[in-house]
């Protein structure tokens, strides 16, 4: 923009104070959405934990029999239990596999979240360098000096 067409626009720069109200939006907006994807990732986190409780459970001689343990660490250790005592903690078995993908996927949103937490701060940390250069310049007169405007 020319400093001739800024003039006929009444254009100004924005004052400290409104500089300071825009970033305290934009912080806000910021704060919000992070708060929402930690919100939508507890919602998701709890709707598995519901579904892993509520699964169906069928009548069978061995509840490993029913395929739900996928992980070989865990078919393992269960085999590893003398054949007495395998049925009473074949549940058990199970369960803890459940827990261990919910806490793998816990892992892997918290991550996201922090990642997406850290790119935030960095755009608003450019951001805020931006706003400093730009006053700093404002202040040690960088802009036309016949540029006189009262705000």
């Amino acid at each position: 923009m020319t400093l001739e067409r800024a003039k006929e626009e009444n254009f100004r720069y924005p004052t400290p104070e409104e500089m300071l109200a825009l970033d305290r939006a934009a912080r806000r907006a910021r704060a919000q959405a992070i708060g929402d994807l930690f919100a939508a990732a507890g919602r998701q986190l709890k709707e598995l934990i519901r579904r892993g409780a509520d699964a169906p459970r069928t009548s069978s001689r061995l509840p490993t029999e029913r395929n739900t343990m996928t992980t070989l660490f865990w078919k393992n250790a269960l085999a590893s239990l003398p054949p007495s005592v395998q049925r009473r903690y074949a549940t058990s078995f199970e369960a803890a596999e459940r827990f261990e993908a919910l806490l793998d996927m816990a892992i892997e949103v918290w991550c996201s979240a922090k990642h997406a937490l850290a790119k935030t701060s960095r755009v608003a940390e450019r951001a805020m360098r931006g706003t400093a250069r730009t006053l700093d310049h404002a202040a040690h007169g960088a802009l036309p000096e016949d540029r006189v405007e009262s705000y």
